[in-house]
């Protein structure tokens, strides 16, 4: 039997069959939802740096390098620069972002005009831009969630934190042959090959068992992962929580997911866990007011039920 994070993984038959009702009633198509969720995106369209390449480079000692793949990278990590650390200064990018080419940029974008794949260092679960400042800042802008990016793994010391985020991708990437999630927290991947580990188990259960680990992960990924992320986006949570990738949003959704079946005693559901966590995102007293609606009204189900059996016994 799987641990206790069996509650993460879907219980139907598929996330798309078994809750697919459940998720067209709870993100409904309210007007009032489409008009916050759109103040808020605005609000969270900031293009911003933070680190500079060459001192992690230094700090790390990461002068190893390889070649990845050509792949979709979630433009929430990129967020260092390789030779423009005058771009770390908010003034100074404030001033970049009204220059004539990065405005010719962003309307091209903006039309839909391709662009060549822009170039990319990874150190650290943080991607740092080599070439193509403007493109970046100029997704950033429109709410474009990822970019085809030429990357560049730069590889850490054996006996740092950094190295064994860098090991557990690389080894993550090969058992699964997934490539587009990206997390930034330590036991990240450890934690997805948890989740997968545990679907593989559900559909041996139901008589699919997967003949490989990367079979499991493919039906992971296709019958759980994707539809939650499809929830997220229709909340507007991926454009929201900007800092966040896709991936770090996924494994908040499980937590909370998770804490709030074993409050209420009953499995909840992606659908509303992706609703309850959506809420939780929302500033104010409304939020707080609905998430206690939901304990107390669980916890008059459960003393009716109580009181019922009280009365079977007597």
């Amino acid at each position: 039997m799987p641990a206790k994070h069996t509650e993460w993984v879907d219980n139907g038959p598929s996330m798309e069959l078994g809750e697919r009702a459940g998720a067209r009633d709870i993100v409904g198509t309210s007007r009032h939802r489409e008009v916050c969720a759109l103040i808020q995106f605005t609000a969270s369209r900031r293009f911003v740096l933070t680190r500079d390449f060459s001192d992690d480079v230094a700090r790390l000692r990461a002068y190893n390098q390889r070649r990845l793949r050509l792949r979709a990278v979630p433009v929430s990590a990129i967020r260092g620069t390789v030779g423009r650390g005058d771009l770390l200064q908010s003034s100074r990018l404030r001033e970049w972002t009204h220059t004539q080419r990065y405005r010719n940029i962003l309307r091209a974008m903006s039309a839909g005009v391709s662009f060549p794949p822009v170039e990319l260092y990874l150190l650290d679960g943080c991607y740092y831009i080599r070439d193509g400042h403007h493109r970046v800042a100029a997704a950033c802008q429109i709410g474009i969630l990822d970019l085809d990016a030429e990357v560049t793994e730069c590889l850490p010391t054996t006996d740092s934190l950094a190295a064994a985020w860098h090991a557990e991708r690389t080894a993550f990437e090969r058992d699964t042959g997934l490539m587009d999630p990206h997390v930034r927290r330590s036991d990240g991947y450890a934690l997805l090959r948890r989740q997968i580990a545990e679907h593989g188990w559900y559909l041996g259960e139901r008589g699919q068992p997967p003949h490989s680990f990367a079979e499991a992960a493919a039906r992971w990924e296709r019958e759980i992962y994707r539809p939650v992320l499809a929830l997220l986006d229709r909340f507007g949570m991926l454009t929201r929580l900007a800092d966040h990738t896709p991936t770090e949003l996924y494994l908040a959704v499980c937590d909370h997911k998770w804490y709030r079946s074993e409050r209420l005693e009953r499995d909840v559901g992606f659908p509303n866990a992706v609703a309850g966590y959506a809420r939780l995102q929302r500033p104010g007293l409304l939020g707080r007011l609905l998430d206690c609606l939901e304990v107390v009204t669980a916890s008059l189900h459960a003393l009716t039920e109580i009181h019922f059996g009280l009365n079977l016994e007597g």
